[in-house]
């Protein structure tokens, strides 16, 4: 998040997790976590949807790096995180789309999971689509992905 210096609706997106985050370890601490902006936005995440907290007049409207207390202890934080996002490996094949324009799934962390997923043991085909955002990938990758699906489902009956 350091490096994500212009607001963003990442910035709901974190704070969701955080939120979900606290119901699984009672030793994170929000207010002790977060920034004064973001903590006051923060009871937000109660009671308004993704899309609503993603707006510049919320959460949307704070920078990623801004998020939390520079001198926080993020240890709970990271640990819950890690504790729920174990290693995946799978017996079949994985297709990942990412489009370089993407705002909401960026495509660093994308590449960063397609690392961690092949250096794992997966067999994954990853496509880069150039131009694409976080909708038009979805048309962008149609014929990959069926080719994809196509050639792993079985021939339909007769």
């Amino acid at each position: 998040l350091p490096t994500l210096t212009s607001p963003s609706s990442l910035s709901a997106l974190a704070s969701l997790v955080v939120r979900g985050a606290t119901t699984a370890n009672g030793a994170i601490k929000p207010k002790m976590l977060l920034s004064d902006p973001a903590y006051g936005f923060y009871p937000e995440t109660k009671t308004k949807c993704l899309g609503t907290l993603a707006q510049p007049d919320s959460l949307g409207g704070l920078a990623p790096s801004t998020l939390l207390r520079p001198e926080a202890d993020q240890q709970p934080l990271l640990n819950t995180l890690r504790a729920n996002n174990p290693a995946v490996v799978t017996l079949q094949p994985i297709f990942m789309a990412q489009g370089t324009d993407d705002t909401t799934t960026f495509p660093f962390l994308t590449d960063r999971l397609n690392t961690d997923l092949v250096d794992l043991g997966n067999a994954v085909d990853y496509k880069v689509y150039d131009g694409a955002d976080h909708s038009s990938v979805i048309e962008e990758s149609e014929a990959d992905s069926l080719d994809f699906l196509g050639s792993r489902l079985p021939a339909p009956r007769r």
